[in-house]
């Protein structure tokens, strides 16, 4: 792993996600986007992957799965993996 930050952002509205991916790029930081929770959650699902995140942005009104939930479900992985 590189020694840059590394932080997921998941939006739905392109011009937040593209502004708050665009100033942590600006600033040398590593970042992935996401537009939808389901797709965030599946890449935090794997441990592998979610351990290459110092921190997520999230949204908390997103269509479909909500920010709320996706947490909700990251609290119970760490939770079940401790």
């Amino acid at each position: 792993r590189t020694m840059k930050p590394k932080f997921m952002v998941v939006d739905d509205d392109p011009e937040t996600l593209n502004l708050i991916g665009g100033i942590l790029e600006v600033l040398g930081c590593d970042v992935e986007k996401f537009e939808r929770g389901e797709p965030a959650l599946e890449v935090l699902e794997q441990p592998e992957r979610s351990a290459e995140f110092d921190a997520i942005f999230l949204d908390i009104m997103l269509p479909g799965l909500s920010g709320l939930a996706v947490l909700e479900r990251l609290r119970k992985m760490t939770h079940t993996a401790s």
